[in-house]
């Protein structure tokens, strides 16, 4: 049994920092096709717009979270984050936007 999830655990290791491991180019975003932001929709105080993905080549229209509102869960590899953001006085906390400490 050890002979088998061994190699299995050395090799989802290597895949989580290989992953980790994501360095955006300086010419990461000329090939990229982003869908476009109706901006009379996105606009503050509700909403920001700001580069989303990977290296930050498409702008994503991002909602701003009040305290005690969802603001995700911790990222996972290969998962996009959610379009939440907390407001700038508040941090993400377990899913929860809270109070800075």
């Amino acid at each position: 049994m050890m002979k088998i999830l061994l190699p299995i655990f050395v090799l989802l290791c290597s895949y989580c920092l290989e992953a980790d491991a994501i360095v955006c180019l300086e010419n990461a975003c000329d090939n990229v096709i982003c869908k476009q932001i109706d901006k009379l929709l996105c606009k503050e105080p509700k909403f920001i717009i700001r580069g989303g993905g990977s290296c930050g080549c498409c702008e994503i229209c991002y909602s701003i979270a009040g305290p005690g509102e969802f603001c995700g869960f911790p990222i996972l590899l290969g998962v996009p984050p959610p379009p939440i953001l907390c407001r700038p006085d508040l941090q993400c906390k377990n899913g929860v936007c809270q109070k800075r400490t």
